[in-house]
């Protein structure tokens, strides 16, 4: 069995597309508006479902109207839902994307800092048949359980590292694969140079490293080896999410015994593929995205 676990964030995403001179307005107006779900470890999720796999969410979310936004999504796109947690008393994360014309984009995200962070339930989740977890960084705690968990039972571990501090060096330490953003790793590291940084990123937390470049591709440092690789050349509107869409495919495909480089030329491939649309739930509109993978 073939089932990856994905622990952290699910969001509602509010997409805005706007033009720089709007941008400058004290009253900005959107040339296009979208919604749809998002949040790291979802869209790794939902990506991971979209294209095959089986796939469940583990995540922390509001009993409020956005929260049942986010988990009837999910469920849409074939997310096994049964173990995530849902509380009375906190707001369900939500996301502000403003997206310009240039395709660069800022986001605003909102995570509730009174979101319980027990991890209890985690400690008797059924890990059977599990053949790889992902995680973000926002439930740390849950992460560094699940993660621990996982390694003493010789399950692979993908955590995406969108930003550092050394308060979460504990959790890299855990990961098989850190699936770095440049500016996260650029932050670890203080170097430019993605071979050297990656080099100076396996001496801090061990395992294997992985930075993303968007437009450029990505580089890597597996079992001590070096190399790069180009992105497909799409047509960019939107790279929202494609990082997580990344890591939810390269764990999917090793989880299920792909060879590394294998793995993660067809998670570069489909992660560029995604950039053809706007926000990050858009690959089950790709025909042939099943065979992709394969």
């Amino acid at each position: 069995m073939n089932k990856i676990l994905c622990l952290g964030n699910a969001t509602w995403d509010q997409t805005f597309t706007v033009v720089a001179e709007q941008l400058r307005a004290s009253k900005s107006y959107a040339s296009n508006f979208t919604v749809n779900g998002g949040g790291v470890a979802a869209t790794a999720a939902v990506a991971i479902s979209d294209c095959g796999g089986d796939v469940d969410f583990i995540g922390r979310i509001g009993n409020d109207m956005i929260g049942k936004q986010i988990i009837s999504e999910l469920i849409s796109h074939g997310v096994n839902m049964g173990q995530n947690l849902v509380y009375d008393h906190a707001q369900s994360s939500i996301a502000t994307i403003i997206l310009s014309e240039d395709h660069s984009s800022q986001i605003y995200v909102f995570n509730d800092p009174a979101m319980p962070k027990e991890t209890s339930s985690l400690f008797n989740l059924e890990l059977q048949g599990v053949s790889a977890v992902v995680a973000d960084l926002t439930w740390f705690e849950g992460a560094k359980v699940l993660f621990e968990r996982a390694k003493s039972l010789g399950i692979p571990t993908f955590i995406r590292v969108s930003f550092y501090n050394d308060s979460i060096l504990d959790l890299l330490r855990l990961a098989d694969f850190a699936v770095f953003n440049h500016p996260a790793l650029l932050s670890m590291t203080s170097d430019i140079n993605h071979k050297r940084a990656l080099s100076k990123a396996r001496k801090k937390i061990g395992g294997n490293q992985i930075v993303t470049l968007g437009s450029r591709g990505c580089a890597w440092l597996y079992q001590d080896n070096y190399a790069s690789l180009d992105a497909k050349k799409v047509n960019e509107i939107d790279c929202t999410g494609a990082g997580d869409i990344f890591i939810g495919i390269l764990a999917m495909c090793i989880g299920r015994g792909d060879d590394f480089e294998i793995a993660i030329k067809k998670a570069s491939e489909i992660a560029s593929l995604s950039c053809e649309f706007i926000g990050s739930r858009q690959l089950k509109n790709i025909d042939n995205i099943k065979e992709l993978v394969m």
